[in-house]
């Protein structure tokens, strides 16, 4: 199927470019699918209790589908699986709902906090001086004379201490969430 080239490697096929899409149709082009009643459904066939089934032959097997069908017992389940799978279902469901009661905000948090950075970044050192720079000239279109003001740095006021507090959250965070990872638990 695939080519080879002179010294023994192999490519990929060509490519056939003539090929013409295949048009899919969109959700709501296809019709649904008509529910199926219960009463148009015939009942289930009762376990056979001969020595061969219409697939055993002469293996041995009883039933049409074998004898260890779990699905095909008529005697009552085991009391003990029972409560043992009852213990499993209690289990799972609460593990499930512990992972539910984690709210949106204490999942977030950190994610919010790099894209709120990145944001202030933003705004006061490209957004806000572009705006400053160019806002003289668009308004003098207008008729109206506006004399330049450079941009100070909303952010680096105070010794830049919003840069430092953001460093150190977020670092601590990353650092917190790369333990998280590396054990599987959550770092309270």
């Amino acid at each position: 199927m695939s080519q080879t080239t002179g010294n023994g490697a192999s490519s990929m096929p060509p490519i056939d470019d003539d090929d013409v899409p295949i048009r899919r149709p969109a959700m709501d082009e296809i019709e649904p699918p008509t529910p199926v009643s219960m009463a148009a459904m015939p009942p289930p066939r009762p376990p056979s209790s001969s020595s061969t089934g219409s697939y055993g032959g002469s293996s041995g097997m009883s039933g049409s589908y074998g004898s260890n069908n779990r699905y095909s017992s008529s005697g009552p389940q085991d009391p003990a699986v029972a409560m043992a799978q009852a213990e499993i279902d209690r289990t799972v469901v609460n593990q499930q709902l512990k992972i539910q009661e984690e709210h949106w905000v204490k999942a977030y948090w950190r994610p919010a906090m790099g894209w709120l950075y990145m944001l202030i970044c933003f705004m006061d050192f490209v957004m806000f001086p572009a705006v400053a720079m160019f806002l003289p000239a668009l308004l003098k279109g207008f008729g109206v004379t506006m004399q330049y003001t450079a941009w100070q740095s909303l952010s680096l006021s105070n010794g830049g201490l919003i840069h430092i507090a953001f460093g150190a959250i977020l670092g601590v965070a990353a650092w917190s969430r790369g333990q998280e990872k590396i054990t599987g638990t959550n770092i309270r």
